[in-house]
């Protein structure tokens, strides 16, 4: 296998019991797990996830992720999850995911943008060289659309809800796993539009890490009928920001 064949990844899912919603549909945090889980599968194939890359003092950091869902899957469904990046820029790499029926037909795409960090200082860290190399003919694959650019300022929320983080929420790093940045965001809608409506895209932009115990307060606003503004704070600090956009 070569190295440009090394980096496209392909991943089986299948809707469980435990992924679906009252009308049998996958829930969109099942969906986004599915997707985020088929990232560290390939990672952890080609030896650049956080088990390899710790002895190096690096770390993944995701920086920004934009999907669009073309339907909710249904229970016993199966899937296939494409992963693979799409190229270095500066300081961001990027990856993209298809996610498809058995005949073939999207149910959802993302892009997302990531950032390499040194786990020591907690800052940006340098690409290194064996890294670059890899993903070199990434630079050259087909992309699906970048996240696009966010500037937003919530000034009036109109739905509030508080988290507090578990043991449970962490990830292997010691932080609120990502997972729960998208969950908490949409558990804090209201109920009726969870309820009478299907999710279009979701946009997230991480900016802070969270830890155990921390009190979450997610902020959300009506921008019109079908789209939402929503931040997560720990106290006075943003942690995300993100856009919801409903049909």
């Amino acid at each position: 296998m070569n190295n440009e064949e090394q980096l496209v990844h392909f991943e089986e899912g299948l809707i469980k019991g435990y992924d679906v919603d009252i009308y049998q549909r996958a829930t969109i945090p099942a969906m986004v797990m599915m997707i985020q889980e088929a990232a560290m599968q390939h990672v952890l194939r080609i030896g650049v996830s956080a088990k390899e890359l710790v002895k190096e003092d690096l770390g993944w950091v995701l920086h920004q992720q934009y999907f669009e869902f073309f339907r909710q899957p249904v229970l016993g469904e199966k899937l296939i999850i494409q992963t693979n990046p799409t190229g270095l820029e500066r300081i961001f790499t990027f990856r993209d995911f298809q996610m498809k029926d058995e005949k073939g037909e999207q149910v959802a795409q993302a892009s997302s943008s990531w950032i390499l960090m040194d786990t020591q200082t907690r800052k940006m860290a340098k690409y290194p060289e064996f890294i670059t190399q890899m993903l070199q003919p990434s630079n050259d694959f087909e992309k699906l659309p970048r996240p696009p650019k966010m500037k937003f300022k919530i000034e009036k929320p109109d739905y509030e809800k508080t988290f507090r983080v578990g043991f449970h929420d962490l990830d292997f790093n010691g932080h609120l796993s990502n997972f729960y940045y998208f969950k908490w965001m949409l558990d804090s809608m209201p109920s009726e539009i969870l309820t009478n409506n299907q999710l279009k895209s979701l946009q997230i932009r991480f900016k802070e890490e969270c830890h155990l115990d921390d009190e979450v307060k997610v902020l959300i606003e009506k921008v019109d009928e079908k789209t939402y503004l929503h931040t997560l704070l720990k106290g006075e600090k943003i942690l995300a920001e993100g856009r919801t956009i409903w049909k």
